[in-house]
């Protein structure tokens, strides 16, 4: 199952996933729910960032979660295995950079946000084109000490 994305990139991994699995729809809903769940924490991890507060992050998730990009792209299996674990490493990539920035140095913090911002751009491409703009906007709101 080669596919092609709008963007003109190939989805090698579903080739590399149709080895495993097969035509299994089982074992990619089971991948699928895990990429969920990878996004969940990594957004819940970065609304703890920047509300420094418990039940804010909890209650943003969960808009995340049963919203149209959680619920509602869960179903389909091109767009869970490929678009959630994209978002959960640009997540996680503005979380240690909001770290990083609290910290007025450069700090280890700093360098895995851009290892993490580059395989989500490199490694993970979709709508990649689009992860300067939160990550500008995290530098903007988040300038440092």
């Amino acid at each position: 199952m080669c596919l092609s994305l709008a963007n003109g990139s190939l989805l090698y991994n579903f080739n590399f996933l149709d080895r495993i699995f097969n035509y299994s729809p089982t074992a990619y809903f089971a991948l699928g729910f895990a990429a969920f769940l990878a996004l969940n924490f990594a957004f819940y991890y970065f609304c703890r960032q920047i509300f420094l507060d418990k039940i804010k992050p909890f209650l943003a998730t969960l808009v995340l979660a049963t919203g149209y990009i959680g619920a509602g792209t869960f179903l389909e299996v091109y767009d869970s295995l490929t678009l959630f674990p994209s978002l959960a490493f640009i997540f996680l990539s503005l979380s240690f950079l909001i770290n990083g920035l609290r910290k007025d140095k450069i700090s280890f913090e700093i360098v895995a946000s851009l290892i993490l911002l580059a395989i989500s751009i490199v490694a993970l491409r979709v709508r990649a084109f689009t992860y300067i703009i939160p990550v500008l906007a995290v530098i903007y709101l988040f300038p440092g000490k």
